[in-house]
């Protein structure tokens, strides 16, 4: 989001640099030294975001064996996202914010392991029927992670929950 903003800084900077020298001396080692410092956090920041879920995955993929669900039904973004990635062989459907899966093929036939993130409360009652709890699944390392687990059969094909 910020690269618009380069362009005008990279004038800003040329034409600062003739009229001061040390500034242009002290550039490259300052743009050197400020990109290692991002680039050490990200990678910090990074590697927190992606601890745990494939456990996570995992602990749902056995829910859903369990319960004899023929597919996983997500209702937030990033959950959708990491379950596809992570259990390329299960069918991961999102009941949420279709409009960014219009690309995809109707939901599946059959019961559902729902999977619902944290704080999030969807309208399950409004697009599956026989709704029934099963407790919750955390991620290790991360709150953010952590998911309801509810079973539920879908009562019309694209139906949204938020």
């Amino acid at each position: 989001w910020p690269a618009p903003i380069f362009p005008g800084l990279v004038l800003l900077a040329a034409s600062a640099g003739d009229a001061w020298p040390l500034a242009r001396r002290a550039a490259a080692p300052f743009g050197v030294g400020v990109s290692a410092l991002v680039l050490i956090l990200l990678a910090c920041g990074a590697a927190k975001q992606t601890e745990g879920w494939d456990q996570l995955a995992q602990r749902i993929d056995a829910a859903r064996h369990a319960t004899g669900a023929a597919w996983i039904a997500t209702t937030d973004y990033d959950m959708q996202g990491e379950l596809s990635y992570h259990l390329p062989a299960a069918t991961v459907a999102a009941t949420a914010e279709r409009a960014r899966y219009a690309w995809a093929d109707r939901d599946p036939a059959g019961k559902a392991l729902i999977v619902v993130a944290a704080g999030h409360t969807p309208a399950l009652d409004r697009c599956f029927s026989d709704v029934q709890a099963l407790g919750t699944v955390a991620r290790a390392g991360s709150h953010k992670g952590d998911a309801r687990l509810y079973t539920g059969v879908p009562r019309a094909p694209g139906c949204d929950t938020d």
